[in-house]
């Protein structure tokens, strides 16, 4: 079994770095999605082991929504904080 880093320690530059190769890589797939890509059914692990399997559909919602939801408390922290969180619109 291969081991994920869920939690690797990078610099704010590495960040900006790996956020844009992920943005080019995302758009690169949904451009080559078909509809039989979005209906085939990914059969994996979770992070805790157990069997598991979901649509191609369902698995790039989950990812979407989930990016929002911690824009969103990273947003409710900066404010929490004081600040005023960037504007997560354009996401």
């Amino acid at each position: 079994d291969a081991t994920i880093n869920t939690s690797p320690q990078l610099s704010l530059s590495d960040c900006d770095v790996l956020d844009a190769q992920m943005q080019l890589c995302w758009q690169d797939y949904m451009d080559a999605l078909t509809d039989g890509e979005l209906s085939r059914v990914v059969v994996y692990r979770t992070a805790a082991g157990d069997p598991a399997q979901q649509s191609v559909a369902d698995i790039v919602t989950h990812s979407q929504l989930h990016s929002m939801y911690h824009r969103g408390q990273i947003a409710q922290l900066v404010r929490a904080g004081g600040g005023t969180p960037a504007s997560s619109d354009s996401q």
